[in-house]
């Protein structure tokens, strides 16, 4: 009976909260990779999670397996792909920057404030469609 009590919404959040923190670390925050590639980095993780577990979602994860199941998402390591994957990405920005503001080095494309956003947002979403 003990198995098949599965773990409530709050575990589940802090499940998610611990893949967004992995996530972030690996991607960066408020980053260009983390806006295009996260949902599918999201997508590996889950993945190795339910295989691990055996499950359909980590929803259903049993509660006497939510320390293992944390201990897995926090020590989670993405396959080589993420990482060549958000690299690449970067690089496509820093070029595309590069059209409008060949003289800036890459710190001081922050400083721009409004109109980085705006540049990165245009990036991402021609991207994205």
């Amino acid at each position: 009976m003990l198995n098949r009590i599965i773990i409530d919404s709050q575990r589940q959040k802090a499940l998610r909260d611990a893949a967004k923190i992995v996530v972030t670390e690996i991607l960066g925050e408020d980053t260009v990779s983390y806006r295009i590639i996260a949902r599918h980095v999201y997508k590996c993780l889950w993945d190795e999670y339910r295989r691990k577990f055996s499950l359909d979602s980590y929803r259903n994860t049993p509660a006497h397996l939510i320390d293992e199941g944390m201990e897995f998402v926090l020590n989670w390591q993405p396959p080589d792909w993420v990482f060549e994957a958000s690299a690449y990405v970067e690089i496509q920005f820093e070029n595309y920057l590069y059209k409008y503001f060949d003289d800036c080095c890459k710190d001081g494309y922050k400083e721009l404030g409004s109109l980085y956003k705006e540049l990165r947002d245009d990036f991402v979403n021609s991207i994205k469609n």
